[in-house]
């Protein structure tokens, strides 16, 4: 295969098209119709100022900076950004009320939608120790069968739905005749309370307290 080698040219200077090099025949400038002034050299930037049609992938190793619109299957992305003040991700006031539906969700903000649990946490029965959790800052331990824990991002008020469940003491004797189950005893904004009981059936049997082998407690609301 044959190479051209030229130093430097210019076609059509003066007309609608043209196209012009550097001293090492690198291409720095289209100009087709017109319209479409484009610099072709790596080092530049591309501006045009018409249409560019690309049937294949068009790559971006950089930044790329689009100052009209930009359309993405048929969608001006840029209007939709410019619609939502210049964020298109969702606020947490937006996901509170769960019906933006042009507007993505970002990580941070996640968590306010009324369907996401604000807190959970997995502690170990009979002391202040926990194992896994979100959103918490303490567990501690009380008398057998109860414990408290306190919250990190605190709910708007006390008015939050908790649901809570155990893990079995692993020492315990099933027994068809005892009941064992757990409750929520306190509630504000930031702290709870919970108690573990085993109630014997029949109208003279007595309760008592137990210390599950884990307590399990989520919470969902306002924050």
């Amino acid at each position: 295969m044959s190479q051209m080698q030229v130093a430097n040219i210019t076609f059509s200077a003066a007309g609608s098209t043209r196209v012009e090099t550097d001293s090492t025949a690198n291409v720095i400038m289209m100009t087709v119709n017109s319209a479409n002034v484009m610099y072709a050299n790596p080092s530049r930037t591309v501006f045009p100022t018409g249409t560019i049609n690309v049937d294949n992938e068009v790559a971006i190793g950089g930044a790329a900076r689009i100052g009209g619109s930009l359309f993405v299957a048929g969608a001006n992305v840029i209007a939709l950004i410019e619609a939502a003040g210049g964020d298109p991700a969702a606020s947490q006031a937006e996901q509170e009320a769960g019906t933006e539906a042009a507007k993505y969700v970002a990580p941070a903000t996640q968590h306010f939608h009324p369907s996401a649990a604000k807190f959970w946490v997995k502690a170990t029965g009979a002391a202040s120790t926990i194992e896994v959790s979100y959103n918490m800052t303490s567990w501690t331990d009380g008398a057998t069968g109860t414990a408290s824990g306190t919250i990190a991002d605190d709910f708007s008020s006390a008015d939050w739905c908790a649901t809570i469940s155990f893990f079995t003491n692993a020492g315990a004797t099933i027994d068809a005749t005892f009941t064992t189950s757990v409750a929520i005893t306190a509630q504000a904004a930031g702290t709870f309370s919970v108690v573990c009981g085993r109630m014997q059936d029949g109208a003279t049997a007595a309760a008592s307290l137990v210390d599950p082998a884990a307590w399990f407690v989520a919470g969902y609301g306002d924050q």
